[in-house]
């Protein structure tokens, strides 16, 4: 008689999404042998694609039977945050920094808000998006040297007379 020996069922595991310059492990199952798309033959393989790549696999029973199975691995954009705020206070000031450009964020100070108050300082955030992906920037905040205020003008003037003073050292005069 003839023997007729099932199909082996084709199957690939491990992580479909990641970031960009992430690495997911496939693994395949259902049979003795197995062919990558890449030209792999082990059962598993560490995938760091550069972008969205699908990946095969031939799996091949021990009766010589084989099937096939694929996987799309995902690759998502990193998030690019951005800091707005002031980078150059007065002595003794504190200034709001506000991150955006994901989902949540996570501060060199420990704080979780999207907006934080600070003094001088190097200030690092951390963003994540929807798909878990997570980019950093870091901002500076420096203070402006103190103001030198000079008043510029004759030191007398005689009764009922008048002289002028010119004030200099800053932008706004009161």
């Amino acid at each position: 008689g003839i023997t007729v020996f099932p199909l082996p069922i084709a199957s690939i595991s491990g992580k479909a999404s990641i970031c960009v310059g992430g690495t997911t492990v496939l693994t395949a199952s259902g049979g003795a042998t197995y062919l990558w798309s890449t030209g792999a033959t082990a059962s598993s393989i560490i995938s760091a694609p550069a972008e969205t790549t699908l990946y095969s696999v031939t799996v091949t029973s021990s009766d010589g039977c084989s099937s096939t199975a694929s996987l799309n691995v995902v690759v998502n954009p990193l998030p690019s945050p951005v800091i707005t705020g002031d980078f150059e206070i007065c002595i003794g000031q504190s200034t709001a920094l506000t991150a955006s450009g994901g989902m949540s964020y996570e501060w060199s100070t420990g704080e979780n808000a999207n907006s934080i108050d600070v003094g001088p300082g190097t200030y690092t955030v951390t963003v994540s998006d929807v798909s878990g992906c997570t980019g950093t920037t870091q901002k500076i905040i420096t203070t402006s040297p103190p103001l030198t205020a000079v008043i510029a003008g004759a030191n007398s003037a005689c009764a009922a007379g008048t002289t002028t003073l010119t004030a200099s050292g800053g932008t706004v005069y009161e």
